[in-house]
């Protein structure tokens, strides 16, 4: 499964915080430090897997708890529709 990010957002860094704003559902997302390092290390698509490798690399964490972590930033992201889904 590889997600990339929405067309319709909008980016807004207020403070430590990243929001990133759905403009087709009006819902968004808030995001902290680590949230935002993992927005930012990807530009165009990436995978689970992927971001599972940079958060274990990045904080020194067990794989398990990284692969954890990326699920939820994920599925958070596709359930607020900031994500999508791409077979390619």
């Amino acid at each position: 499964m590889k997600i990339k990010k929405s067309k319709n957002i909008s980016i807004q860094n207020i403070s430590d915080s990243l929001f990133i704003l759905n403009h087709e559902t009006g819902k968004y997302l808030e995001l902290n430090e680590s949230g935002m390092e993992l927005w930012d290390s990807f530009k165009d698509k990436t995978d689970l897997e992927m971001l599972t490798n940079f958060l274990s690399d990045k904080y020194n964490i067990q794989i398990d708890m990284a692969h954890e972590d990326a699920s939820e930033f994920i599925a958070v992201g596709l359930e607020n529709k900031i994500f999508e889904l791409t077979s390619s």
